[in-house]
């Protein structure tokens, strides 16, 4: 409720709270984006975070759990919630600053190899040749 109390503050009127979503709002919410925001504290491993880079979303992520790993160079991460002034600067400049947003989708494409099916079948076989041969 804290949120929605500063977004009402504010008067932001393009803020959605959505809740809980199925899948083709999902997709829809994805396709209406302009930037992915996560504040997450206990992401697992942050299939959001690879649906926001197959959309082409810039990522903004809490450096929190599994995040790191899951980004690794891409996107911009933080570390700190407490300058949500900072975060909302800096995923509006994600918006606006083309060069940015290019590099950042650019950094987020090449995270993407690592998450393709034939990449993590050649991780898997080399991972099990080093415990099997």
């Amino acid at each position: 409720w804290e949120c929605q109390k500063l977004v009402n503050r504010l008067r932001l009127g393009d803020v959605i709270f959505t809740g809980r979503v199925n899948h083709d709002e999902l997709m829809a919410y994805y396709k209406l984006a302009d930037v992915f925001v996560s504040m997450s504290e206990h992401e697992g491993f942050g299939v959001p975070l690879v649906e926001s880079m197959i959309h082409r979303l810039p990522i903004l992520a809490f450096s929190a759990a599994a995040v790191p790993f899951t980004m690794g160079e891409a996107g911009i991460l933080f570390n700190n919630k407490t300058t949500l002034p900072e975060i909302a600067e800096m995923a509006g400049m994600m918006i606006t600053d083309s060069r940015l947003r290019k590099e950042i989708l650019a950094s987020q494409d090449e995270r993407l190899e690592y998450f393709k099916p034939e990449t993590i079948k050649k991780s898997w076989e080399q991972c099990l040749s080093q415990l099997f041969d």
